[in-house]
């Protein structure tokens, strides 16, 4: 299975990411599964555009510029490159609960979305 996480904030000051979601998806990449972490890094600007692998994991963090607005935009256009068989968005606030927001109303109009 290929999963794709949302995640609404960097890996710095907050411990959702670094302390259970990386953790989650490294545990179900040790189970076989595919998994990214698509990161808008408000939190931590110098890691705005770059990409690593941790413990299987890709950690994907989106360029910061243009708003919200473009911010979403990037998040969902990396989602949708995956291909993503499930999105587990990670605290449905800010950047990530735009992207649950667009995925559920992308579904909700009879349009392609991975299952969220």
């Amino acid at each position: 299975m290929n999963i794709v996480y949302a995640a609404p904030f960097g890996l710095g000051q907050k411990t959702t990411v670094w302390a259970r979601t990386l953790p989650l998806a490294q545990q179900m990449v040790a189970r076989g599964h595919r998994a990214a972490i698509i990161i808008p890094p408000w939190d931590t600007p110098d890691d705005a555009g770059t990409q690593r692998t941790e413990g299987g994991v890709d950690l994907v963090n989106v360029t910061l510029g243009g708003g919200p607005a473009l911010v979403t935009r990037r998040m969902l256009r990396e989602i949708h490159a995956r291909r993503p068989d499930i999105v587990h968005v990670v605290k449905p606030r800010a950047h990530a609960g735009l992207v649950q927001w667009w995925l559920w109303q992308q579904r909700r109009l009879g349009r392609s979305t991975p299952t969220l």
